[in-house]
């Protein structure tokens, strides 16, 4: 009875099948981290129609007067917060987005949970002091939403996705169309609005 011999893997081909298992983990992780911001995008996009909407709205109702901008400042901090925007009394309702909901033009939603911070934008002041969630020019925006930067424990800046997600962002003009917000050319481009 001859005796086989079980030769092992050199080590030579255990580095190239660590290095294509490799390869494709992070193919596959950038496609996850991907999928995963284009639906949050989407989300955001809902939302930001139903501030929009409301605030339509509420101007219909009260002579098409708009309601005073509440927007992310440049340190992207967000206005619309649970804080700001989550009351119940219509009559005493501090700020843009409490009205909206203590009135029951927008229904109350856990704004401080999101990926995204959302302006309530004055379509007609033009930039008026400030860019509501865009840069230059802002006539007939009346909501707008920008994805917020990622906590440093979580994405660390200048490590991947964090850089590559954080310029995104819509504007919903008064007309009902929701556009890509200006992210001068940012890689990879936000999804069209539907």
């Amino acid at each position: 009875m001859k005796q086989r011999t079980f030769r092992g893997f050199t080590l030579i081909e255990q580095l190239v099948v660590v290095l294509v298992v490799g390869i494709m983990a992070k193919v596959a992780v950038a496609k996850y981290q991907k999928s995963l911001e284009v639906t949050r995008a989407e989300q955001a996009m809902n939302v930001l129609r139903a501030i929009g909407n409301a605030h339509l709205i509420w101007s219909t109702h009260h002579g098409r007067q708009f309601l005073p901008k509440l927007e992310p400042s440049n340190g992207m901090k967000p206005l619309v917060t649970n804080a700001n925007c989550n009351a119940t009394d219509c009559s005493s309702a501090a700020n843009s987005c409490a009205i909206l909901v203590a009135c029951r033009y927008l229904a109350s939603l856990s704004w401080d949970s999101d990926y995204w911070s959302y302006g309530i934008c004055d379509p007609t002041t033009g930039t008026g002091g400030g860019d509501c969630c865009a840069p230059g020019a802002n006539n007939g925006v009346v909501a707008c939403a920008r994805r917020k930067r990622m906590p440093i424990w979580i994405a660390p800046q200048g490590v991947g996705w964090d850089l590559d997600y954080r310029f995104w962002g819509y504007q919903l003009r008064s007309d009902g169309r929701m556009v890509v917000r200006a992210c001068g050319g940012c890689k990879p481009m936000p999804p069209d609005p539907m």
